[in-house]
């Protein structure tokens, strides 16, 4: 959809250009100024605005690639953040408690004086 918007902004300051170009030389061939000030004034408007669309586009392109490198960083912290937090939470459950050693030789203590 953009390029296609793109061209069409082309084709039709393309079109622009070339009547202001007939315009400018019917009207200053009867004033006097020659053919060839019209077509160099005629160019020099065409590349200033041709210029400063690529630009404009080259800048919405690096705000796009600066939006996404920013999201990559930021999934990766919370991809990062999730890691440390599930290790955490699997450290601090019950099952790992009751499997630690401490809590075993508590147990075998307490049955041994029982028995």
């Amino acid at each position: 959809m953009q390029r296609f918007k793109s061209k069409r902004l082309f084709a039709s300051i393309l079109i622009i250009l070339v009547l202001f170009n007939l315009f400018l030389i019917f009207v200053l061939k009867f004033i006097g100024v020659t053919l060839g000030i019209t077509i160099i004034v005629v160019v020099s408007i065409g590349y200033l605005i041709i210029t400063q669309i690529s630009r404009n586009q080259e800048f919405k392109r690096e705000k796009l690639t600066m939006a996404m490198v920013k999201t990559k960083k930021i999934n990766s912290y919370k991809i990062e953040n999730k890691k440390k937090k599930n290790l955490e939470r699997k450290y601090w459950k019950p099952e790992f408690i009751r499997n630690s050693i401490i809590f075993k030789k508590d147990i075998q203590i307490k049955t041994n004086n029982n028995s």
